[in-house]
């Protein structure tokens, strides 16, 4: 199983992209050993709920600080 969509190239990439990272990549792994897989899936669409809204708002810049409100929706 893969962390992102296969999307065609673009901007759908960067949105739809998980948050990468030493802490990120330790929280992913805490999840996925603490709870059943369908949590897990569930919380990374919510997730890619929360990006694809914010795009669609026209409040979403990147990756940075603002990808912040959208990992804490799905914490």
């Amino acid at each position: 199983m893969t962390d992102t969509l296969a999307l065609s190239e673009g901007p759908q990439n960067e949105i739809l992209a998980l948050p990468a990272g030493p802490l990120a990549e330790a929280s992913l792994a805490a999840a996925r050993s603490a709870v059943h897989p369908s949590v897990v899936n569930h919380s990374i669409r919510g997730f890619y709920w929360a990006r694809l809204f914010a795009a669609h708002k026209g409040v979403l810049n990147g990756q940075g600080a603002e990808a912040d409100p959208c990992r804490l929706s799905t914490a």
